[in-house]
């Protein structure tokens, strides 16, 4: 059973919106990686091409604390405390372990059991926008254009040192935020991370360092 995935209009009405134009968004909707592969299987027809972000470890504790809280794997909301953080460790660890066990080599080819999945770090994605974004196009079949050129242009630090827009600044700080773990955490979180055994999965196939003290 998948939860939380709705679709808005009955079955009929997508497939005669996919028939028509050679692109179109129905739904963006989030899926564990895990997920998506039963859905592939079941329906082996279906030409499901798949984006997976991952994101560091680290990273994600370090959003939990400035959150103050996390929703546990039994959906209840809990305080991020001293005693509890390694239960948000484990639960993080877990689920982006269970995720790569669909995967293959995780840089090529990246395929993920009969799926055609793009596997992206976040980190890659803030530092080298373009070269991401046309891995992802590519895997999807779409061509890249001005507008998409123009796109990444206008997240681009303006290189005169003059002011930055709106999105600029966003983009900047979501930048500056990949390696804010770095000073959030305190060490015992970092290694309670680190020293997983799904944590360590997860770094040791996505190509994370880990954090030299």
């Amino acid at each position: 059973m998948i939860e939380n995935v709705y679709i808005a209009d009955p079955l009929p009405v997508l497939v005669d919106r996919c028939s028509k134009p050679k692109y179109q968004f129905i739904r963006i909707s989030t899926l564990k990686l895990r997920d998506v592969a039963v859905l592939q299987h079941e329906n082996p027809f279906w030409r499901l091409k798949s984006i997976y972000l991952i994101q560091d470890p680290r990273a994600r504790l370090a959003g939990y604390k400035r959150l103050k809280k996390f929703v546990d794997n039994s959906g209840v909301v809990r305080q991020y405390t001293k005693r509890s953080y390694k239960v948000a460790v484990d639960q993080i660890c877990s689920h982006l372990a269970e995720d790569l066990e669909h995967t293959a080599d995780f840089e090529s080819p990246r395929i993920i059991a009969t799926l055609q999945a793009y596997l992206v770090k976040e980190e890659d994605l803030f530092s080298d926008l373009e070269q991401e974004m046309r891995g992802i196009l590519s895997t999807l079949n779409i061509p890249w254009t001005k507008s998409m050129e123009n796109m990444i242009k206008s997240v681009e630090f303006p290189e005169d040192g003059g002011s930055k827009t709106k999105l600029q600044a966003d983009f900047e700080q979501e930048l500056q935020n990949l390696d804010a773990w770095k000073t959030e955490l305190n060490r015992e979180e970092i290694f309670a991370v680190e020293r997983n055994l799904n944590c360590r999965k997860v770094f040791n196939q996505a190509g994370y360092e880990f954090h030299d003290f």
